[in-house]
């Protein structure tokens, strides 16, 4: 019978327990659990602040979970002196006695003689359903206000899972939040096929530059397109040797250094409205309409007004070509609406929930939810399964969380974690 950590971990927080379990250690001691802790997200022993008594001496630290006593020594806590304040070891099966770093006797609770019977086989049957949602069988039955709560947490759980991986960039930026807005427009603008190397490009073209070059579109455009590796052949048209021109001067001038080439850009599988040289004209465009990139981002109004902002054409030549020196057979533009709204819907309400949680402030984050709610919802094969299950998805803000719930919850059978998934769970065997 299969047993998973997050399981043990799920029966621990939730103590769900035969009734009138009375627990005992393996060696005999009587366990009262007053508070089972807070999970750890971060490394460290799975649950802190527990609150215990163990043989009437009342404990407060630790809980670690394990399906077997000696993954202990697997995962090799035994050289960590953070587990040195585990004041209990909870798993599925006691095959070796466990000593804390300093060599003192950790207590250990078997739990497989304390869950209620048939409760394993009920998660089992979940998480082995063949359907992508496991719990699509019982989804009828789930109240309406549990479906939003999964809606809610799932869509936070998306933006706080983003928010964590750009802390890095953020603190090499020194929270500099202009020039963080700036490079996570340009990674959104490179959509999925060319971000790596617009959030590249972004991190080798400071925004302080560009912007000495606002009144100028032709010197932004040399700028971008230099740095991003499209200037290194010979021209023969006006516009294409006059930006070259401009790129080599202005590189001089400010010393940049240049990692990206041509080979950097995917072109295949794509429209020519498409193309990253397209992309990349629009973007210039952009920059040169957006006065203030942070505050524009953050400090609109409503949807209409940011949308607006980046309704902008790019240069006469990006309206005639979709590569250099080659000509398109119809008349290209900005971003077309669909484009617009990807762009947004990523961007916007990431660096709103980044920066309310950074400063504490609630009303940007519910800011990213309303502004969700103002666009349009996704549409794909994931989202026309919810849509079987008889999930309403009026806008972004339900196909937002149903992705990720899709994505990070669902095909991972990670039931525990997900309220609908609990909600079955609670109900009884």
């Amino acid at each position: 019978m299969s047993v998973r950590e997050d399981f043990l971990s799920y029966i621990w927080k939730h103590q769900r327990f035969k009734p009138n379990s009375i627990l005992k250690s393996s060696s005999g001691q009587v366990i009262k659990v007053f508070k089972t802790g807070n999970i750890n997200h971060d490394q460290g022993p799975d649950f802190s602040e527990a609150h215990l008594e163990i043989d009437d001496l009342k404990w407060i630290g630790m809980v670690e979970i394990h399906v077997k006593a000696a993954d202990w020594h697997v995962h090799k806590h035994t050289q960590d002196p953070k587990y040195n304040q585990v004041i209990l070891h909870v798993v599925w099966k006691n095959n070796l006695e466990i000593e804390r770093p300093d060599g003192s006797l950790i207590p250990t609770l078997e739990l497989k003689d304390y869950i209620e019977d048939g409760f394993l086989d009920k998660f089992n049957d979940i998480i082995q359903q063949v359907h992508p949602i496991k719990c699509s069988t019982f989804l009828p039955s789930i109240a309406a206000i549990k479906k939003i709560d999964l809606l809610e947490k799932a869509l936070t759980h998306r933006l706080h899972l983003r928010s964590v991986d750009y802390t890095p960039l953020l603190e090499k930026l020194k929270y500099d939040w202009e020039e963080f807005s700036y490079i996570l427009l340009a990674k959104y603008m490179g959509f999925k096929l060319n971000a790596f190397a617009f959030m590249a490009l972004a991190e080798t073209l400071p925004y302080a530059i560009l912007r000495k070059h606002k009144d100028n579109l032709s010197q932004i455009e040399a700028l971008i397109f230099g740095q991003a590796g499209f200037l290194e052949e010979e021209f023969t048209d006006e516009y294409s040797i006059g930006l070259k021109k401009e790129y080599e001067y202005l590189r001089s001038k400010y010393n940049l250094s240049k990692d990206l080439n041509r080979a950097d850009w995917k072109f295949s599988k794509t429209r020519k409205g498409n193309f990253p040289t397209v992309r990349l004209a629009q973007f210039a465009a952009i920059i040169k309409t957006l006065d203030n990139i942070f505050q524009s981002l953050i400090g609109f109004k409503d949807g209409k007004e940011i949308r607006n902002l980046f309704k902008v054409t790019p240069s006469d030549y990006w309206k005639e070509h979709y590569d250099f020196s080659k000509k398109s057979a119809t008349k290209l533009g900005g971003l077309g609406k669909t484009s617009l709204e990807t762009l947004l819907m990523n961007l916007v309400p990431q660096l709103l929930y980044i920066y309310g949680q950074h400063t504490d402030n609630y009303s940007l984050i519910e800011k990213a939810f309303t502004f969700l709610e103002s666009c349009k919802a996704d549409e794909n094969h994931i989202i026309d399964i919810w849509k079987s299950l008889g999930f309403d998805i009026k806008n972004g803000y339900d196909s937002q969380a149903l992705l990720e719930q899709y994505k990070n919850f669902c095909t991972q059978n990670r039931c525990l974690a997900c309220v609908v998934g609990s909600e079955i769970l609670k109900k009884k065997v």
